[in-house]
């Protein structure tokens, strides 16, 4: 255990205790080398004070669960960059951005042009149109249009919720029904999404 599996371990926390800056490997290297070389050579060194081969069984078990912690970790590790790449998929790569003359605040009428532009190129204040079966691209605020959505990827509920015009929406949720124009306030790392994803990294 020592030789093998445990090598890097013990390698790894004498080099840091070498260093003056032990770590958490220092402790198992330290635990486990005294160990066994009082199960090894205490026998034989000091007889009378009871120490006796069984004590070389004790770095195994100590190696055993520390490799077994690590590799949990490491499976946990991998699962929350899975989860990670999984939302940054649910915010569309391409956005439909309502283009043409509108005063502030004016709601845009049902047959405003739009431009599909890059996400990334969204700024706070832009008016954006979602069409059912699509994913909200950017937080917003509803400025035109009612219709269901889809929540699920921030709060986990499955009933769709009704949006109308001043509902807010977070980016990665799904529109059904009909379409909706947002006005962003919110957009890229700044976004609810965006949150959440930091917060499981």
């Amino acid at each position: 255990a020592i030789l093998g599996p445990g090598r890097r371990v013990i390698a790894d926390g004498a080099a840091a205790l070498a260093r003056g800056a032990p770590n958490m490997n220092s402790l198992v290297a330290l635990g486990s080398t005294a160990s066994f070389a009082a199960g090894a050579l205490g026998p034989l060194l000091a007889p009378g004070l009871g120490f006796d081969p069984s004590f070389m069984e004790e770095p195994v078990m100590l190696l055993a669960f520390v490799l077994l912690g690590r590799t949990l970790e490491a499976r946990a590790r991998l699962k929350a960059g899975a989860d990670l790449r999984a939302l940054a998929r649910l915010v569309p790569d391409a956005a439909r951005l309502v283009v043409g003359d509108l005063e502030a605040g004016q709601a845009p009428p049902d047959d405003a042009a739009t431009e599909l532009v890059p996400t990334s190129r969204l700024a706070v204040g832009d008016l954006v149109r979602v069409l059912p079966g699509e994913r909200a691209p950017v937080d917003g605020v509803v400025v035109a249009g009612r219709a269901s959505v889809d929540e699920a990827p921030l709060t986990g509920e499955s009933a769709l919720v009704p949006k109308s015009v001043d509902a807010t929406i977070s980016a990665g949720c799904v529109v059904y029904g009909a379409p909706l124009t947002l006005r962003a306030s919110a957009t890229g790392a700044a976004s609810s999404l965006a949150r959440v994803a930091a917060l499981v990294a």
